[in-house]
């Protein structure tokens, strides 16, 4: 008898993870369950849409049911939410949109449930939305449409926030930021944050500090030092929370009541159930701590570690764990950052800052880069990395990240080789002046 595989979610991961052992095993049985009318859509692009950068909504999503149903002999269920899971007898229970219940069984449950958005509970709800599924991003477009909206307010001041803010502001609306505190992007080095808010500044983003919301009426967002905004929709970004409520009562282990824990495998606590995407903690790399990181790369990797574990076919080099590597681009200031918090370093660490070009100086259209890398003095590696400017920063952050996986002493970036001619690159290539720094600094 074929094995039976079931997925919980049929976003990034779950479509992924289900196409990823499809090629891998053309006879087992696969069922997605997926409680939500959309199926295998590009969360990550949702922001983009805002402004129309990403002009056709259908674009966002990467593959349709019929496709999996005909091509790929892959059965989704969309509209069916699974409220329960027995791993005792590999049973699950499913509500269908007409809350009629039925039962499933498995030999193999992959769960990808993914988050939700959080939301703002406070007096007054008049068009407040949250942004993380296809269906909400019909919603802000709808009421911006049907209600002329000129004026948003984003309330948060992480990357879908700066993201909305951006793309809104493209569109042609007034846009405004209430933040709790005065930083921005908090992943990035804090001597970066005037960058972010000069850049936001700039474009005529207005910006609320040190302050929250105490009301949303229909026409303005009134916060608790007693200002108001003008405001006809708000769109709330202060963060995620895993949809694990069904997890809950299983015996199924979870972190701080709500993240799926997994091994290097992604299998969780019981053998035969594996998870992957925005619900689970994974592991960080440099000091395999625990860490939530919720990007699609991430899922896109462990979707293949998953199929190749359940298909029995071995792969030749298992993950080491994330090193937290992130970029935001915010109008044309580029943000990427890798390895531990900026508020995790100790004084101990060696830190090395440089400032250079993307290409040759004598260039028209060369862009500044500054970049801040901390060395650990133990083993002259990197610990973190953070810099800000032109599109090329993630050129940087990534040669970096690749130094990481491998070990690689700060002082060996001198004999790094990179591509160079004045249109691309500085012939004092940024990574490599880093290297030289660190010579120096050592030398000390």
């Amino acid at each position: 008898m074929n094995k039976r595989i079931i997925i919980i979610g049929g976003v990034a991961g779950g479509a992924t993870v289900a196409s990823q052992i499809r090629r891998l095993d053309d006879q087992c049985d696969i069922v997605i369950y997926e409680k939500r009318p959309s199926f295998s859509f590009a969360n990550c692009g949702l922001p983009y849409h805002l402004s129309h950068e990403v002009e056709d909504i259908e674009s966002l999503y990467a593959a349709s049911v019929d496709e999996f149903d005909n091509k790929r002999n892959i059965k989704v269920h969309l509209n069916h939410e699974v409220i329960n899971i027995d791993t005792k007898v590999n049973k699950i229970t499913i509500k269908d949109e007409h809350n009629e219940q039925t039962t499933d069984t498995y030999d193999f449950l992959i769960l990808s449930p993914g988050a939700h958005a959080k939301r703002l509970e406070v007096r007054g709800q008049h068009r407040q939305f949250v942004l993380h599924n296809i269906e909400q991003l019909e919603d802000i477009e709808s009421s911006i449409k049907t209600h002329d909206i000129q004026n948003v307010t984003i309330i948060g001041a992480g990357y879908i926030a700066l993201e909305a803010a951006e793309n809104l502001k493209e569109r042609g609306l007034n846009v405004s930021i209430i933040n709790r505190s005065d930083q921005y992007y908090k992943a990035v080095d804090r001597q970066f944050n005037d960058d972010l808010r000069d850049t936001l500044l700039s474009n005529d983003i207005k910006l609320y500090e040190h302050c929250e919301v105490d009301q949303i009426d229909a026409h303005q967002v009134i916060l608790n030092n007693g200002q108001t905004i003008l405001s006809d929709l708000v769109i709330t970004a202060i963060g995620i929370t895993p949809s694990t409520q069904f997890i809950q009562s299983s015996q199924i282990d979870l972190i701080d009541d709500k993240f799926i824990k997994v091994n290097a495998l992604n299998q969780t606590s019981v053998d035969n159930v594996y998870a992957l995407g925005d619900a689970i903690m994974t592991r960080r790399a440099i000091d395999n701590q625990p860490i939530h990181l919720p990007l699609a790369w991430i899922t896109h990797r462990d979707a293949t570690t998953i199929a190749h574990h359940i298909t029995n076919t071995k792969i030749d080099k298992p993950s080491q764990g994330v090193y937290s590597a992130s970029i935001i681009r915010l109008f044309d200031l580029t943000i990427a950052t890798v390895g531990l918090k900026e508020s995790e370093l100790t004084d101990e660490y060696i830190k090395i800052e440089h400032s250079g070009y993307d290409r040759a100086g004598y260039m028209p259209d060369k862009e500044k880069i500054q970049i801040i890398v901390y060395i650990d003095p133990s083993t002259h590696q990197v610990a973190r990395a953070s810099a800000i400017g032109g599109r090329d920063v993630s050129k940087y952050i990534d040669l970096i990240t690749m130094s990481m996986m491998n070990q690689m002493v700060v002082e060996d970036f001198i004999n790094i080789e990179p591509t160079y001619s004045p249109p691309y690159a500085s012939p004092k290539s940024i990574i490599n002046m880093i290297g030289y720094k660190a010579i120096n600094a050592f030398k000390k």
